[in-house]
This record gives C-alpha cells, sequence and structure tokens, in this order.
C-alpha cells in the first residue's frame, strides 16, 4: 500500500508534467509541456510547424500574464514556419536571473521540442512588458558570453523598464549587429508611460519600430487571448491595433529568421505606409534619408478661388510626403487627395486654420493633387511647395 501512495504521490506532484496538446491546425501543433532550465522546472508552450522550420522565437509573457494570453500571437508565427516557446514564469523586474539560465541554456544546451525535433539554432527574442526586458536580459547575457551568433534580432511588443536596466541593455546591444524592433503603445501607467522608448530611440539604428496611436493599449500584444482585469486596467484592445501587431510582429521576426526583407512593413512600404496616413501610428524613430522638392510656387489668389497642382512621387523606398503653405498676407486653406479629386469635401489631409501657414503630411509614392483654396478676403505672396523624404 505504501508503494502505491508512492507511486500515486509523484503522478500527482505538481512538477510532474504530462505533455498535453492545446490546439492542433493544419500549420501546426500547440504542445504544453514542462521545461528545465539549468534545473529550474517551468510549465511552456511549445508551437511546432507542420512543414518546414526556419528557426525559433522565444516568446515570454508580461507581468502577471501567462502564455496563453497570446496564443493567437503564438499561432501566427507558427503558421510562417517559426517554433514558438512560451513559458510561464513570474516576470517581476524582467526576472534577471532566469534570464541568464534561460541564455546558458539556449547557448549550450537548448530545450528539446516535445516532438523530439532538435531546437533551432537561429533564434528571435520576443517579450511583451515586463517580458520585453526579460528578452532584453537574455540578449544581453548572449553578447557579454560571446554566444549571440545565433541570435537573429529582438522583437519587442511594448516593452516596460520600470526602472529596471533597459537602457544598459541597449547600451550593450548598440554596437552589435543585432536588430532590435519593437511595437509600442500609447503612454499609461500599464506600460510606465513609455518608459522605454528614450532608450530605443538612442540606439544607432535607422528603424527601431512604430508606436500605434490611434486607441492603442498595452494589451494589444494579447489581442482576444486577454481578460476583463487587464482590459480594465490597461484599456480594451481595437481590432485593427490587434492586427496591425501581429502583422508587423511576425513579419519582422520572420525576416529576422530567413533573412528575407517584408518591404511592405519597413519605412516606405505599402503596410506601413497606409498605417501612417491612417494616424494609426508613427515611427519611433526618424529615419535618416534625403528631401526631393518636387513643388515649389508662388502665389495669390481672390475670394474663394481655388488652384490645382497634381505632384508625382516615384516608386522608390519613399516615406513623408509633406505639403506646406507659407508666408504671404490673407487666408489660404491647403487640401491634399492622393489619386486626385480634391475637394473641400474630398481629401485625404487638409489644414484650414488662419493665416497661411499650414502643412499635410502623407506617406508613400503616388500621384497627388493639391489645393489651395482662398479665404473671404483672398490672399498674396504665399509660398506652396511640396517634398518627399527618401531613405
Amino acid at each position: 500500500m505504501k508503494t502505491l501512495y508512492l507511486i500515486l504521490f509523484l503522478l500527482l506532484a505538481p512538477w510532474a508534467s504530462a505533455q498535453v496538446v492545446v490546439l492542433q491546425t493544419p500549420s501546426g501543433t500547440v504542445i504544453n509541456d514542462s521545461v528545465s532550465f539549468n534545473g529550474e522546472i517551468y510549465n511552456g508552450d511549445w508551437y511546432l510547424p507542420s512543414g518546414p522550420t526556419i528557426g525559433a522565437v522565444y516568446l515570454q509573457h508580461g507581468f502577471t500574464r501567462g502564455g496563453g494570453n497570446y496564443r493567437d500571437l503564438g499561432v501566427a508565427l507558427m503558421n510562417q514556419g517559426m517554433l514558438v516557446l512560451s513559458i510561464n514564469a513570474p516576470m517581476s523586474g524582467g526576472a534577471g536571473d532566469l534570464a541568464v539560465r534561460v541564455a546558458d541554456v539556449l547557448a549550450s544546451n537548448p530545450p528539446s521540442p516535445p516532438d523530439g525535433r532538435p531546437f533551432p539554432s537561429s533564434l528571435v527574442l520576443s517579450g511583451h512588458s515586463a517580458g520585453g526586458l526579460h528578452v532584453s536580459l537574455i540578449a544581453e547575457r548572449l553578447v557579454q558570453t560571446g554566444s549571440a551568433a545565433n541570435l537573429r534580432g529582438l522583437v519587442l511588443l511594448d516593452p516596460v523598464n520600470a526602472f529596471g536596466p533597459f537602457g544598459r541593455v541597449m547600451d550593450v546591444l548598440a554596437p552589435t549587429p543585432i536588430p532590435v524592433q519593437a511595437i509600442t503603445a500609447n503612454g499609461s501607467l500599464c506600460n510606465t508611460f513609455n518608459d522605454t522608448q528614450g532608450a530605443l530611440r538612442n540606439l544607432p539604428r535607422q528603424f527601431v519600430g512604430i508606436k500605434l496611436t490611434d486607441r492603442s493599449t498595452h494589451v494589444d500584444s494579447e489581442g482576444n487571448n486577454t481578460d476583463i482585469l487587464a482590459q480594465i486596467a490597461c484599456g480594451f484592445p481595437a481590432e485593427r491595433n490587434i492586427v496591425a501587431l501581429r502583422d508587423f510582429a511576425v513579419a519582422w521576426a520572420k525576416d529576422m529568421l530567413d533573412g528575407g526583407y517584408s518591404a511592405d512593413f519597413y519605412p516606405g512600404g505599402t503596410r506601413l505606409n497606409a498605417l501612417l496616413n491612417a494616424e494609426q501610428g508613427r515611427l519611433l524613430k526618424d529615419a535618416t534619408g534625403t528631401w526631393s522638392t518636387i513643388l515649389q510656387e508662388s502665389l495669390g489668389g481672390s475670394s474663394y478661388s481655388e488652384k490645382r497642382y497634381t505632384i508625382t512621387v516615384p516608386a522608390l523606398a519613399v516615406g513623408q510626403v509633406e505639403v506646406t503653405t507659407r508666408g504671404g498676407r490673407g487666408n489660404a486653406d491647403l487640401y491634399v487627395r492622393r489619386d486626385g479629386g480634391v475637394s473641400v469635401w474630398k481629401y485625404d489631409c487638409r489644414d484650414v486654420g488662419a493665416g497661411n501657414n499650414e502643412t499635410c503630411v502623407l506617406y508613400g509614392p503616388g500621384t497627388y493633387e493639391v489645393m489651395v483654396r482662398a479665404g473671404l478676403f483672398g490672399y498674396s505672396g504665399v509660398t506652396l511647395k511640396a517634398r518627399y523624404f527618401e531613405y
């Protein structure tokens, strides 16, 4: 009888974990299993692609969250051929001790996926909130121990520092070629009011990511896997922000692992330009490049007169398109519309303030129609200028 009790105890002990198939799709299988990092056992989810694997993503949840809060994101990564490991662990302060253990194991003897395949050599680190700090600490450890040869990049999801060492970590990563790209949200108590953005902008990288600005929340990365407590505390994610975050994060991670370049998701790309034009987001850091002026005219007009101009921005790696009026007397209003047909009722951008210092900013190549409309008393001596930024 004592032997039976011992067997039952061992079978039911908290650390005794059996593999559980959480989800199965045509593109892969999600299995929950125990994972060991230098003797410490954690519960984790493995996302195992059914087809060829391009690399691994270590995906870390945020403070007080769990791996299940990122199920849709994990599946989206798996759908693109990425093996994903997401463990459940306390993330207070970025869990620095665990970060050291994880880094050392990933560098020397990575955990074995439950289906017996080898752990991929190419690695991307991705984390949300305090998990963003956690994976940054893993990267720091890999760099400092000379073990970062297979680290292909970091994708950070509204990372939080909370008086931690995020700035120091970015200083360590700065001289390396490792890409660091982030998607952040509007400042709030949940993301400690964007306390990592300064360090991200200081990185010597031309592109470090985007900030979602239109009703974005700290839990956009959790999307439909979030819960009511997180929504009450941090806000209710909008579907278009959920989709944007997932699409950009997956594209960047895939490019880091397979060496590709999904142009739509970088400066000058159609998807990023659409996000910027819709005022759904902005670049985290102003890119370097050159301005090219394509229109400059000195204008005058009588009461309610309209002058129209067509400008063409070439299909290059084009970012911002800026149209301005400056100087002169009276009042001139500015309207701009892509693909023509601009009017006081149809426009993509307008600036109708008092005076003549008006500005419209759009993004991407194409044909734009510009209209300058006089106010009641007309205007004179106004300079109209259009230019585009080329990365």
